[in-house]
């Protein structure tokens, strides 16, 4: 299966929970008198920050979310899918980087595609560790009184409901940044990936330490800079033996440029085992797919937030009670 048919699969499994979890929601807002559909808890994967907060109560705890189970498991997914095979998640799975791919693909048919200045492009990158940086600071700052109190807070309980309102009854000002980042997409490749998203950029300093790597064999390699033309991070390819870039995504575009000479490939670190990108693409997606199915069987997957619960929450998610905590 080639990558942009994993990408397809996956961004139209995260319609269709949008889909499903837009329903469940308004069963509950309109007392039950519209149509039920279970609650999905793949929406968890757009909890991220929760997800954070999650993580490192389970590490000084030992225990594992039980309000959000699914966001942290599927952070634990992206995280392992990171050190094992690199920054893959972006390229393959993750569904803004597939919009943001298919948006640079139309604003080339409509508009003139920017490659931003040297001098532009590298402080802009940093902004996306900037971001991370500053959740990471405040998570790491925060007691395990804190993060119970925050994971059984009505806010966090309802953040996937308080999520799709943000969507469903957009603000002005929610539109206009939207519509903007859109835009940008259009013109600037992979924008948000590229300068904005924190979840990139954890995954992009985890993948440093990747087992899979793609390298390039200098004897085969003719300098003809395909590779270089095709990367969508505008990596320096020809310039290095191994792309060791925390902004490689693995997305073998390279690799795909280069089948004249062959000179790039997918190699394991310590085994030096070359693996082509439809290889690739399978162990990405099986390994991630193995971490959820292992989550769902140890009964870390459900949210344990009961029907009866929702019932009582979801009509009054709008009331100031469940805004963000202080």
């Amino acid at each position: 299966m080639k990558r942009n048919h994993i990408q397809y699969v996956f961004l139209l499994f995260n319609v269709y929970i949008g889909i499903v979890f837009y329903f469940f929601v308004r069963f509950y807002q309109n007392s039950g008198t519209t149509i039920f559909l279970r609650r999905p808890p793949s929406v968890e994967a757009y909890l991220p920050i929760a997800a954070l907060m999650s993580l490192k109560y389970w590490v000084i705890s030992g225990i594992f979310d039980p309000i959000h189970p699914a966001a942290l498991a599927i952070l634990l997914a992206a995280i392992i899918s990171a050190v094992v095979l690199r920054r893959g998640f972006c390229s393959y799975i993750c569904p803004v980087g597939t919009v943001s791919e298919i948006a640079h693909k139309l604003g080339n048919k409509i508009l003139v595609n920017i490659k931003l200045p040297r001098f532009l492009d590298i402080p802009l990158r940093a902004l996306k560790y900037l971001v991370l940086g500053f959740f990471a600071f405040a998570v790491i700052g925060m007691s395990s009184q804190t993060l119970f109190a925050f994971s059984n807070s009505p806010f966090n309980k309802l953040a996937d409901v308080k999520l799709l309102m943000f969507f469903t009854n957009p603000s002005v000002v929610t539109i206009t940044v939207l519509v903007s980042l859109f835009l940008l997409s259009l013109t600037i490749k992979n924008f948000w990936c590229r300068y904005l998203c924190p979840y990139g950029a954890v995954l992009g300093l985890l993948s440093k330490i990747g087992v899979v790597k793609v390298v390039r064999d200098t004897e085969k390699c003719i300098d003809c800079h395909k590779c270089e033309e095709s990367c969508p991070s505008y990596i320096k390819i020809t310039k290095k033996e191994k792309v060791t870039s925390a902004e490689c995504t693995m997305c073998s575009e390279c690799i795909n440029a280069c089948q004249e000479t062959k000179a790039l490939r997918f190699r394991t670190n310590v085994t030096k085992t070359l693996i082509n990108p439809r290889t690739y693409g399978l162990l990405l997606v099986g390994g991630f797919l193995a971490v959820i199915l292992i989550a769902q069987l140890t009964g870390h997957w459900q949210t344990n937030i009961s029907p009866a619960e929702y019932q009582q929450r979801i009509p009054e998610a709008a009331s100031p009670i469940y805004s963000h905590p202080q």
